[in-house]
């Protein structure tokens, strides 16, 4: 066995750089610091990992600094001073903690085996009878019995009564056709029936809205309606473009159609008739803004996505 005795740190680092570089050679290594020093092995980073003090207890300063993340507890032999994995049988428990809160009851467990059949107890004592139960369902009819043996023959009955008469038969067939009769004098004609309640009125779909006929030509001036001092109207189609009426242009635009008046209307309040055509011939729903003097915008309602298109849109506005 090689022993060295250590003075100080400087000697300890210098023994160590001794004791690595010896030829080879099989020996423990004693490291013996100066009284009231301690041998302390560092890592790499200069932190201690291992220090023996004067004392002699071995301390393991990294491992106290470590986080918690091992499962066994560590024993030492107190012959040899030997570190190791714990005996479990060699922990002795601590006092027993209190009863903890009863947790909920599980899932039932399944069905164990059958135990064999015990012994018949005693017979228990007669109960009392029970209340008659309900007539039980009619049971089967039983098979039909053997025929039973021919009996005697009984003495002759007196005859009975007559009974009622029976119905009347069957009647029967048609007889020859006879020979026809001269024909009779022509009748009166007889009174026109009452006129017959008219059909239901038949399920379809409307037809297409035929071409629009050419413009007829325009009517004398009227007169104009009583109580009535100006009169605008005119008919457009999808696009704004004027189909009938004069001194009104539109403009198209998303759905609506804004009518602007040349020459503007007079003052005063109006009346506006509005009458819109689909192509499947559905009344077309609309709604006005604006004004008469500014502008008068009439937006259209809704249409079917099947491809329904606006006809023509048509206005009267009186003052």
């Amino acid at each position: 066995m090689k022993t060295f005795r250590i003075r100080s740190r400087t000697a300890l680092a210098a023994a160590a750089t001794c004791a690595l570089s010896t030829a080879a050679g099989a020996a423990d290594m004693t490291l013996t610091p100066a009284p009231g020093s301690a041998v302390i092995i560092q890592t790499p980073s200069a932190s201690p990992a291992l220090r023996v003090p004067p004392s002699g207890i071995v301390e393991l300063p990294a491992v106290g600094a470590a986080p918690a993340s091992l499962s066994e507890p560590l024993c030492l032999e107190p012959t040899t001073g030997a570190l190791g994995r714990c005996d479990p049988a060699q922990l002795t428990s601590g006092p027993t903690g209190p009863t903890g809160a009863t947790g909920p009851q599980g899932p039932a467990g399944a069905d164990g085996t059958a135990g064999a059949k015990g012994d018949a107890g005693p017979t228990g004592a007669t109960g009392a009878a029970g209340p008659t139960g309900a007539t039980g369902a009619t049971g089967a009819t039983g098979a039909t019995g053997p025929i039973g043996p021919t009996g005697t023959t009984g003495a002759t009955g007196a005859t009975g009564a007559a009974g009622p008469e029976g119905p009347a038969g069957a009647m029967g067939p048609a007889g020859v056709n006879g020979a026809n009769g001269a024909t009779g004098a022509t009748g009166a004609t007889g009174a026109t029936g009452a006129t017959g309640a008219t059909g239901a009125t038949g399920v379809g779909l409307p037809g297409p809205t035929g071409p629009q006929g050419p413009q007829g030509p325009q009517g004398p001036a009227g007169t104009g309606a009583a109580g009535l001092s100006e009169v605008r109207h005119g008919c457009f189609d999808s696009g704004g473009v004027v189909q009938s009426g004069s001194g009104y242009s539109v403009s198209a635009s998303s759905g609506a159609y804004t009518l602007s008046f040349n020459p503007a209307p007079g003052a005063g309040n109006y009346t506006v008739l509005l009458d819109g055509r689909t192509s499947t011939g559905r009344a077309l729903a609309l709604s006005t803004s604006g004004t008469v003097s500014t502008g008068l915008t009439l937006t259209r309602g809704w249409l079917d996505a099947g491809g329904e298109t606006i006809t023509r849109i048509c206005f009267m506005l009186v003052r």
